[in-house]
């Protein structure tokens, strides 16, 4: 018989036993789960998504194992927090077959050996490898989307009007073909290994899914990413926030959890933002958001919100001696789009922007390091305006670099629901963003911050501008972010939610003997075998 979860570690001496099993009812507290991501060298949204998740399943009692790649900053993030976790060096980013197979058969031995109960994975590599070898154990897999590989989370370069802004088009043809090999591999993941559920972090990214196929509306559910409060060590739980998909799982959980799923209406589904309607696509919904945020912005008054600022906040803000910061947090490559930000600083340079009662004036602050920093310090000296950039490097978190700031800004091309932008908010900070992939879903335009197109330096130096010379529009805004914050990016409320679809996964698990997880349908198209699922009634809008 297979023993319950162990405790794997690189560095034994540093991680707590794992909690006691509890009774056998209760799968995943009998056996636990197995977190799977890519990347260990370094701390991006997957990685601090997932350390939040690891924490909050095991103060729910809930053993945790993290398989993740070579050792770096992250292991070493698990290890402060006593996770336990195990490194597999074969588990690498790039598509490497050797390598990938290797770390297929490492992966499959790893939960060999663990034997949970189900096994969650996050970040494309992961989620493919973890499919595979949990299918050939027969062990249930969730699969967590954090955006589409593929998805440049705007519109497309035609309907923008500017060539190579959005959609596959403006990309170099080895891009595309990456691009291209990504999508192919999904689907055929979808036929050789379909998850037990699929999570998005997103609507943009459920809506993205569902338009290339990828995504079965029965087993998918949208949970909003959540970060961590500033203001607390020990937050109250509130309710979690529903999924936005339908079916078993949605509906399932909105039983467990009495918050609505998608199909409700707004009086009684008080939960994330809703998802767009059934005839809109997310590039639609992106654009008519970017069009509207101009209009919004202008009717943004003294008054408008009514909130007060935050209570750990000064409502003066910095002394006025100290420099109003700009903040960005954001690796440097190429989907962040440091250039327009440092154009839009060049402008505001040019216009001889003053931060009204600071002597010190203004700077902005870039946190993060990737292969286009050596260039974005060549630009901004070409630009004159290195002496206002200051470049902060890799920080260990992000999340207290914009403490205290008087803006974050995120220029990103394409995202799926960014933690810097959800940062900010609990953070009390205005947010100047693009109205790219999920951000729409989090930053209300004129309320809680602006939106901007991507690629827009002229609507983004006009929008900071505002910010800066205006200091009650920026406490209104940032005590709205904080509010909206509270409401439904909270870790509480993310950890709850997944837990919920977690266990309903363990409910139903029946694993089909079958090789093939698709069957034919009767008017010869495929459908997901039945035999991986318990029989149910089917869900409204999909019989």
């Amino acid at each position: 018989m297979r023993g319950s979860l162990v405790p794997w570690r690189t560095q034994p001496s540093a991680v707590p036993a794992i909690l006691p099993a509890a009774p056998a009812g209760d799968p995943l507290r009998a056996r636990g789960v197995v977190l799977v991501v890519t990347r260990a060298d370094r701390t991006g949204g997957a990685q601090v998504h997932v350390l939040h998740l690891a924490r909050g399943l095991q103060a729910r009692g809930v053993p945790v194992l993290v398989v993740t790649g070579p050792p770096g900053p992250f292991a070493e993030a698990l290890r402060q927090a006593g996770i336990p976790y195990r490194s597999l060096p074969q588990l690498v980013r790039p598509i490497r077959p050797v390598a990938d197979l290797r770390a297929l058969l490492a992966l499959r031995r790893t939960l060999r050996q663990a034997n949970p109960a189900l096994v969650a994975a996050h970040s494309t590599k992961a989620t493919w490898l973890a499919r595979l070898a949990a299918a050939t154990l027969r062990i249930p897999c969730v699969i967590t989307v954090h955006g589409w590989p593929w998805a440049t989370g705007q519109p497309r370069a035609r309907a923008s009007g500017r060539k190579g802004v959005g959609g596959a088009g403006g990309l170099p043809p080895g891009e595309r073909a990456v691009l291209a090999l990504a999508r192919w591999g999904e689907r055929l993941l979808a036929r050789l290994a379909a998850a037990a559920a699929t999570i998005a972090v997103c609507h943009h990214d459920y809506q993205e899914g569902l338009r290339h196929g990828l995504l079965d509306p029965r087993r998918a559910v949208v949970i909003p990413n959540g970060v961590a409060d500033p203001a607390r060590a020990t937050p109250a739980n509130p309710a979690p926030a529903p999924p936005a998909g339908s079916g078993s799982v949605a509906a399932a959980y909105a039983g467990a959890t009495g918050v609505a799923g998608r199909g409700q209406t707004a009086a009684t589904a008080p939960g994330p933002v809703a998802p767009p309607g059934p005839t809109r696509t997310a590039a639609a919904e992106t654009g008519r958001v970017a069009a509207a945020a101009a209009a919004q912005a202008a009717a943004a008054a003294p008054g408008r919100t009514g909130l007060a600022a935050p209570p750990w906040t000064d409502p003066a803000g910095p002394a006025p001696a100290t420099p109003l910061r700009i903040v960005m947090v954001a690796r440097f490559e190429p989907p962040k789009d440091h250039p327009t930000l440092l154009q839009a600083v060049a402008l505001l340079e040019r216009q001889g922007l003053q931060a009204p009662g600071r002597r010190a004036g203004w700077v902005v602050e870039l946190a993060g390091d990737g292969p286009l920093l050596p260039a974005a310090r060549q630009l901004a000296a070409s630009l004159g305006i290195d002496h206002r950039v200051r470049f902060l490097g890799a920080q260990p978190e992000g999340a207290a670099v914009v403490q205290g700031a008087a803006v974050a800004v995120l220029c990103s091309r394409r995202e799926g629901l960014p933690l810097a932008i959800l940062e900010a908010m609990a953070a009390g900070v205005p947010v100047v963003a693009t109205a790219a992939g999920g951000i729409p879903e989090a930053v209300e335009p004129g309320i809680t911050g602006f939106l901007v197109p991507p690629g827009d330096a002229v609507a983004t130096a006009r929008c900071l501008g505002r910010l800066l010379a205006d200091p009650s529009l920026r406490r209104r805004m940032g005590a709205a972010g904080r509010a909206r914050y509270e409401a439904r990016f909270t870790v509480e409320r993310m950890v709850a939610a997944t837990l919920a679809v977690y266990r309903q996964v363990c409910g139903d698990w029946i694993p089909s003997p079958a090789r093939d997880t698709m069957v034919g349908g009767g008017d010869g198209a495929e459908q997901p075998a039945a035999a991986s699922r318990r029989s149910r009634p089917a869900p409204a809008g999909h019989g």
